[in-house]
């Protein structure tokens, strides 16, 4: 992602009210903001000429907005409901309080507050997905990174992280894939991928064109099952389900059904440890593998790809993490190069951020009030990418944030009922 200060590469989760809780209240939520700042050194940093983090005293009163936003209309279809975001919250993303410091000396995040929603707005290059739901526990009950841990060693403690997995993979996968990902940008200049209702490579997406939708939430446990019984995952369902509607959605808008795809998909190399929680402490560290996307199997444009788990493996993703880290050596403009080249090999991304670190319930850390709510949460455009679907599971639900360039991806609320409709058919 970019290193420019600026919306477009920020990362965000909604904390929601569910609909028989009473309305948050600012004095109920600062001093939960105030926990995350004491509890966690990054909202208290930013990056330094040289390229180190540097502390500074925060204010948190100056990076908490107020929005009066009216209650959300919500498109249902096939019985999940799928609502785009208030132009009210748009507005305040756009406007993050630290973006207009000339000195860049505010560290680049904020609190978005609304009576049903709360919102936290994070700059992409400070923190990754697991960082931000560490810091996410921490805005709801005020718990510390260790408790944080604790919890998510208890509930992921039978996964593995890539990197613990990658020792076993095949050897072959690391250089293979380090060389592969090496590629991607110089093929990126010269072979990016053909215009479409989903791409453009010649532009970027700008902060301004950017919109949200929430789709779910899904039942979890259901998705689990029907994964277990095709023998794959839960990911390898959703991944296959989001191609093939976006597939779906360039055939309704006159492009190609059978367009070669590419997908990047995030992978974390961080794995809950209770004798070192600083492991899993916010901040910035992932591998993101780039793969491409079969057709449909047999020619049925009905069915759905089939995705070879081989390609997204822990051996291919210790590889682009090798080949990112051997490029972040080079000279600044040239990764900037890198950085805009490469997406234009790249159709949409792809990420699953595991919520069930965090609970469903606000805790006051000033007042005690306690309220139910559901996360759910959105990623960033970067270089010319237009799709981003990000899979966040909450509990027994999971839900999607799809966010999309509204200037390529023009029906976005058509791309969201085809996704609806591809999930959905793989669930009955």
């Amino acid at each position: 992602m970019s290193q420019e200060p600026g919306p477009k590469d920020s990362i965000e989760v909604v904390l929601e009210l569910l609909e028989d809780e009473p309305d948050y209240t600012m004095e109920e939520v600062l001093p939960n903001v105030q926990a995350a700042v004491d509890e966690h050194p990054r909202l208290r940093q930013v990056s330094s000429p040289c390229g180190l983090w540097e502390e500074m005293d925060v204010d948190v009163r100056k990076h908490v907005q107020w929005v009066n936003e009216p209650p959300q209309q919500a498109t249902m279809d096939q019985n999940i409901p799928i609502r785009p975001e208030s132009s009210q919250l748009r507005d305040a993303l756009l406007n993050m309080p630290a973006f207009m410091d000339p000195d860049g000396r505010t560290p680049f995040w904020q609190v978005i507050l609304s009576p049903r929603r709360l919102v936290m707005q994070i700059h992409h290059a400070g923190v990754d997905g697991i960082g931000l739901v560490v810091i996410t526990n921490t805005l709801l009950t005020g718990a510390s990174l260790q408790t944080s841990v604790g919890t998510m060693a208890a509930t992921m403690g039978k996964q593995s992280s890539a990197r613990q997995q990658g020792c076993c993979a095949k050897c072959l996968q690391v250089p293979s894939s380090m060389i592969y990902h090496t590629w991607q940008a110089p093929a990126g200049a010269c072979c990016p991928l053909p215009e479409s209702p989903i791409g453009k490579p010649s532009t970027v997406s700008t902060a301004e064109d950017m919109r949200h939708i929430h789709l779910g939430p899904y039942s979890l446990p259901k998705l689990k099952a029907v994964a277990k019984s095709n023998g794959v995952t839960v990911n390898s369902i959703l991944l296959s389900s989001a191609s093939a509607a976006l597939r779906d959605y360039c055939a309704t808008r006159g492009g190609d059904a059978d367009m070669p795809m590419r997908v990047a998909v995030p992978m974390s190399f961080k794995a809950p440890d209770v004798n070192n929680p600083d492991k899993m402490k916010a901040n910035n560290d992932f591998s993101t593998l780039i793969m491409s996307i079969p057709s449909a199997q047999d020619g049925d444009e009905a069915a759905l790809p089939v995705i070879d788990l081989a390609s997204w493996s822990p051996g291919v993703a210790v590889g682009a993490w090798a080949a990112q880290g051997t490029l972040s050596l080079l000279p600044v403009c040239i990764v900037k190069w890198i950085m805009r080249t490469m997406s234009n090999r790249i159709s949409f991304v792809f990420s699953n951020v595991n919520g069930s670190a965090f609970g469903d319930t606000f805790v006051s850390v000033g007042t005690g009030s306690r309220k139910k709510v559901r996360g759910y949460a959105y990623g960033s455009l970067n270089g010319a990418i237009r799709t981003f679907m990000l899979v966040n599971s909450h509990n027994n639900d999971l839900h999607i944030g799809l966010t999309v360039d509204e200037k390529v991806v023009q029906d976005r609320i058509g791309l969201a009922k085809a996704l609806n409709s591809r999930i959905l058919e793989v669930c009955t």
